[in-house]
């Protein structure tokens, strides 16, 4: 009604902005979250600290993105006034998910306050997502209510194992009130439980129950990435003459490489920017894992460039499809399966080359190097060499300094 007619108009001689005001303090003294929220988003309530609160986090080098994915998301990146914080938030509100908006507000509180007190929990994190930041605390109950369903001795395992992973870092309340919910969502937390449900997140306490799945779902949802990624993409680019395709937006070598340098943060912006689109937090972590693997290789064999584009998303179809012929898999649209395996966290990583593959990394790698093979890409002293003798001596030149790079 009150989209319809105004928040002025009268109902049994009340406003409906008054009516909505009754609603919210009612909600509030019976601890109904999710009745608090609603209320307070159409009553466009706020929190008065949003604004100091944005700013603690743009000094540590922190963009905060506001909106819906399904709406219009506003990017700040430069300290704004109250008025301008507050018109983003419902400007870009989600009609069909009114909580967000005053969510979205505790949420910029509470990561202020947590990077406050503790740094490092938003290491590898340049851009606070909101809408996807809600998207992974939902996933961490979702998880919890769908072991609950489960029967087999197996599956109760992992109820007690994610029992755990909540009782152990002070979260038994959460623990016990989805326990007695099973239709809980993230709305229906107290602010406590969700500053709480954030530090679990963003510290990643005890993630190890998790499944890879599941841990590549958290940390593509949270945008976390290895720390060095962006410059070591700044290295790749460098070699890389025809630009590079990352979540299917061209990024050129010129004149890119002439107005940024590797070290500024407008560069590192502009490739979260890119990988902003992606809608499958899985992928976008799949597609951080051939990052590291394609810097990994060129930065061991400085005779490897690349003379055309340079595109990551075929890349990774590529080992989608390698993976999908080893399994006898027919359906080469859903990628959930490959999303199941592991990443491979040995140095060595050109030994997997000719393993079986039983983890993403290795399927990756034989992506890259299938393309470095099938390509104008080696040379010097690789250039007189069949493919099967250049892939030898890449592999030996590799071995030589091993490092890793992991992202979960």
């Amino acid at each position: 009604m009150m989209r319809r007619k105004s928040p002025n108009h009268y109902v049994d001689g009340e406003t409906l902005n008054g009516h909505m005001e009754n609603l919210y303090r009612q909600a509030y003294s019976w601890r109904l979250w999710w009745l608090v929220r609603y209320s307070a988003s159409k009553l466009r309530k706020t929190i008065i600290s949003l604004a100091p609160s944005i700013t603690n986090l743009l000094v540590r080098g922190k963009q905060v993105v506001i909106g819906m994915k399904k709406g219009k998301e506003v990017i700040i990146s430069s300290p704004s006034s109250p008025a301008e914080i507050v018109n983003a938030i419902f400007n870009s509100a989600d009609e069909d998910d009114p909580h967000a908006a005053v969510f979205q507000q505790e949420l910029i509180i509470a990561c202020a306050d947590l990077i406050a007190h503790k740094t490092d929990a938003f290491d590898g994190i340049l851009a606070i997502r909101l809408s996807w930041l809600i998207k992974a605390m939902q996933l961490l109950l979702e998880f919890f209510k769908e072991g609950m369903k489960k029967e087999n001795l197996k599956e109760r395992r992992r109820i007690a194992d994610v029992k755990t992973l909540l009782d152990s870092s002070s979260l038994t309340s959460i623990a016990k009130q989805l326990e007695l919910s099973k239709n809980s969502s993230i709305y229906d937390l107290s602010p406590t439980m969700v500053k709480e449900l954030l530090e679990i997140l963003m510290t990643k306490k005890n993630w190890n129950i998790l499944t890879p799945v599941q841990t590549r779902r958290l940390n593509g949802a949270l945008n976390r990435v290895p720390m060095n990624l962006y410059q070591r993409i700044w290295k790749i680019l460098e070699r890389t003459a025809g630009g590079i395709v990352i979540a299917g937006h061209h990024l050129p070598q010129c004149p890119t490489l002439k107005v940024m340098t590797q070290q500024e943060l407008n560069f590192s912006y502009k490739i979260e920017a890119m990988m902003g689109d992606i809608t499958q937090p899985e992928y976008r972590q799949i597609l951080v894992e051939m990052l590291c693997i394609l810097a990994t290789i060129m930065e061991r064999n400085p005779e490897i460039s690349f003379s055309d584009t340079l595109n990551c998303d075929q890349l990774c179809q590529q080992a989608f499809q390698f993976f999908c012929a080893d399994n006898n898999i027919s359906d080469q649209k859903d990628m959930t399966p490959f999303y199941q395996l592991d990443e491979s966290h040995t140095s060595d990583i050109y030994s997997l080359i000719t393993s079986s593959g039983t983890n993403t990394t290795s399927y990756l790698l034989r992506a890259v190097m299938d393309k470095l093979l099938k390509g104008s890409n080696i040379k010097r002293k690789f250039s007189s060499l069949n493919e099967d003798a250049a892939g030898d001596l890449i592999i030996s030149e590799g071995r030589k300094s091993e490092d890793t790079c992991h992202v979960s």
